[in-house]
């Protein structure tokens, strides 16, 4: 939105819609949900750090992670909403509290029941991506300690020092990591946007706070979005550039 009275400076924020859908099931009106009256003030908004991901969680709540949009220093302020994630109550929204910090711009969240864990993808800068467990209370670097250079050296790769909480995985070449999903026990698949490293799905298993890619399948176009259905075993994507879903039959992989 325009700040009132000027000409050209901005100021945004991220919303929660929520609809009903109507009875023939082809209708939907929204509404606002959450809305926060921190928004941040800019002349050129900086949307390429505008991702954000909600999964439901326990205890009737909702977790919302909320990139910087490119206010970086947002991220370790501690009564900013941006670059953090956040729980909010369904049945209060306005009653939130926040759960992670030091975020830059995530693009995937998943919330495994079986394991009660939170799995996340972040975009690094130049290199650096990263996938991360997420631990209510915990702050994960940015921008004091990440992987990559964005034409400057890393400040420190050892988070522990710093008392942050490191990625359980992290990519020198950038993916465009994207949304998580679970097929089985410890089988996870990845989207990935772009880059030498995206275009693809990635598979992956965690073991003693480390994640490992096991296998990848090619796409071809940028993956935005992932949900696995377990009763046909099949995972449904979301492709960008041509503007098109897929479907691919896991059968041989999530029995």
């Amino acid at each position: 939105k325009k700040i009132l009275n000027t000409k050209d400076k901005f100021k945004y924020s991220s919303v929660i819609l929520r609809a009903k859908l109507d009875d023939n099931l082809d209708f939907l009106r929204f509404s606002i949900f959450f809305q926060t009256s921190e928004t941040i003030e800019a002349y050129t908004p900086d949307l390429s750090h505008g991702g954000g991901r909600m999964v439901n969680y326990k205890d009737k709540k909702l977790l919302f992670i909320i990139p910087e949009y490119g206010h970086e220093e947002l991220s370790q302020n501690s009564i900013s909403i941006y670059g953090k994630s956040i729980l909010i109550k369904i049945n209060d929204p306005y009653d939130y509290e926040i759960f992670t910090s030091g975020h830059r711009n995530s693009q995937g969240l998943l919330y495994d029941k079986e394991k009660d864990i939170i799995i996340n993808s972040e975009h690094g800068p130049m290199g650096g991506d990263e996938l991360n467990i997420l631990i209510k209370g915990q702050n994960y670097g940015w921008p004091l300690t990440y992987f990559g250079t964005n034409g400057r050296d890393v400040i420190a790769k050892d988070h522990s020092n710093l008392n942050f909480t490191k990625p359980i995985f992290i990519w020198n070449d950038n993916p465009g990591s994207s949304q998580i999903i679970k097929c089985k026990d410890n089988e996870y698949f990845l989207s990935s946007l772009s880059g030498i490293r995206g275009k693809q799905i990635y598979r992956f298993t965690i073991k003693d706070n480390k994640a490992s890619i096991t296998d990848s399948i090619y796409i071809g176009d940028r993956v935005r979005d992932l949900i696995y259905l377990k009763q046909k075993n099949l995972l449904i994507g979301v492709i960008e550039n041509s503007k098109n879903i897929f479907k691919i039959n896991l059968e041989s992989v999530c029995k």
